[in-house]
């Protein structure tokens, strides 16, 4: 009797444990529930509160005027007045900003926002065009803070690094470190801070 119980035991509990695997699960799926608890704090952004103006310090900006030769202009943040700008500090050696930099290079193109991609390192136009074309990036104008005067002026403290200014030049929140810029849904709550 006793030997009977014991399997009739056992024969329950596989199943259960067989329904419990075979029943369908009615837990939202994990892209759903990654995507409505996407947080800001996932992505390390931090908040300017109060928003505040970004520093006046020049750099430089570089035109292709010729094979192998660059036109080059100093430039202020103040300069892209009137749209929002999100302002990503890289550099060749550092392999995070590597990585990354070609799909941030895919955003430029879309022309609402300003994308501007500034290497601190004091590296030639010609050096940094031959970077760009490496990594097929096509949409990025090419600039250059050579002597790490904007980094510094904007407290930056590592690479990569990104900054969002809107529209009045007023920057609202930073972001230490890479960014999934291939995943639609991180830009689309970074770019909900520029509103």
């Amino acid at each position: 009797m006793k030997d009977k119980n014991f399997w009739v035991g056992i024969i329950i509990a596989v199943v259960l444990v067989t329904l419990y695997k075979c029943t369908p699960s009615t837990k939202p799926k994990q892209d759903q529930t990654e995507e409505a608890s996407l947080t800001l704090l996932d992505l390390n952004y931090t908040s300017t509160k109060p928003t505040k103006s970004v520093p006046d310090t020049p750099f430089a900006v570089y035109k292709k005027v010729g094979d192998d030769q660059f036109e080059e202009k100093q430039i202020q943040l103040a300069d892209y007045k009137g749209k929002p700008v999100i302002l990503h500090f890289w550099a060749t050696w550092c392999n995070p900003c590597v990585a990354e930099l070609p799909k941030f290079d895919v955003l430029a193109s879309n022309q609402e926002v300003h994308y501007v991609a500034i290497a601190t390192e004091n590296q030639t136009p010609q050096f940094i065009a031959a970077f760009y074309k490496q990594k097929s990036i096509k949409n990025l104008t090419i600039a250059i803070d050579p002597q790490s005067t904007l980094i510094q002026a904007m407290q930056i403290k590592g690479l990569p690094s990104t900054v969002f200014i809107n529209k009045d030049g007023q920057e609202v929140g930073r972001i230490s470190g890479p960014i999934e810029w291939d995943d639609k849904k991180v830009v689309n709550l970074l770019l909900a801070q520029l509103a």
